[in-house]
């Protein structure tokens, strides 16, 4: 790379030695360099892609997927503030999965209240299913087969 840049430049000095020409000789090494840095970033960005380091976080999307079903059961959906990914409880078993965290949400007098929620829940393909929700122990939601 190093190389063909020093060729050109070389060619650039001995083709346009007249200063009008140099502003030309200017933008054509400005898009070759954006042109090898475009290059070098698609290539850079493939061996990332390809990489195995990134990897899809499952408990995660059970964590957000949790938070939809625990919307569902409360009154004031737009006041909640849920407890964060990092400090929540997330319990895999095969496929299925409990996510255990507190909401602190405000109750239909507009109360702020917290309370202790418990999603369990199956992952079918890539469809979530609920199978039980609690809040503070009170089952709100039972599924069974």
């Amino acid at each position: 790379m190093e190389y063909f840049l020093t060729k050109v430049v070389l060619f650039i000095k001995e083709t346009f030695s007249v200063k009008e020409n140099r502003v030309i000789a200017f933008r054509l090494l400005c898009g070759i360099a954006i042109i090898c840095g475009g290059i070098y970033l698609t290539e850079s960005c493939k061996s990332c892609a390809s990489s195995s380091s990134y990897s899809y976080d499952v408990r995660f999307d059970a964590y957000v997927t949790a938070k939809g079903f625990i919307e569902k059961t409360l009154k004031a959906p737009y006041s909640a503030k849920y407890q964060k990914y990092d400090n929540c409880n997330i319990t895999i078993s095969g496929n299925i999965y409990t996510v255990s965290m507190y909401v602190d949400a405000q109750n239909p007098l507009g109360v702020m209240l917290r309370c202790d929620y418990t999603v369990i829940m199956e992952l079918s393909g890539s469809k979530w299913i609920a199978k039980s929700i609690m809040a503070d122990g009170i089952e709100y939601l039972k599924y069974s087969n």
